[in-house]
């Protein structure tokens, strides 16, 4: 509690100095199906909290920490929605300091996953990422969720470290990964 007080404390005297992040929403074509892409609002946290719960069972994330992130002047959650409403989410944190995004959360829906969401919405994030002057941006995956660390390396994450039982919820250890921004091409 008193590191989620600190945090609020410092955006509180900060925050008119923190680059606000944004994005334009726009349209994008993933399998064939259009999708508006756009940053996520407090009125999408609900259904951001229905994906997790979807994926995981136990939302790793309530909707008390969703609210809290999207009013934080260094994190950027993106969303992609159609006509059903929100299909998939990705949150960055950044540290302008250390010039390093942190991804906080990746999820698609179960219905539309290895469709292409995810991987729009991390090179997104990346191109969000180099036009703020980022160098790195990092991540911790579970350690069993070898779909998802497929993906990280596809886009270029490297394995940097291990957290032992790094998930409260049931133990498992997760991989530290992190990309060098510099070394990104074509995205």
């Amino acid at each position: 509690m008193f590191k989620k007080f600190s945090q609020w404390w410092t955006w509180l005297l900060l925050g008119a100095t923190t680059p606000r992040l944004t994005l334009a929403p726009r349209t994008v074509i993933l399998a064939q199906q259009p999708y508006q892409l756009a940053m996520a609002q407090g009125e999408d946290v609900a259904r951001l909290v229905e994906i997790e719960r979807a994926i995981y069972h136990i939302p790793p994330w309530d909707e008390t920490a969703f609210y809290y992130d999207l009013h934080r002047p260094n994190c950027l959650y993106l969303v992609l929605k159609n006509e059903h409403g929100v299909q998939a989410y990705a949150g960055m944190a950044v540290n302008f300091e250390a010039k390093d995004g942190h991804l906080t959360n990746v999820a698609t829906h179960p219905a539309v996953q290895h469709q292409g969401l995810s991987t729009c919405l991390l090179r997104t994030l990346m191109q969000v990422a180099l036009q703020h002057g980022l160098l790195t941006m990092s991540l911790e995956v579970r350690a069993e969720n070898l779909t998802a660390q497929r993906l990280y390396h596809q886009l270029g994450f490297q394995k940097s470290g291990v957290k032992r039982h790094y998930y409260f919820e049931d133990g498992q250890d997760a991989y530290t990964m992190t990309l060098n921004l510099t070394q990104v091409k074509g995205i």
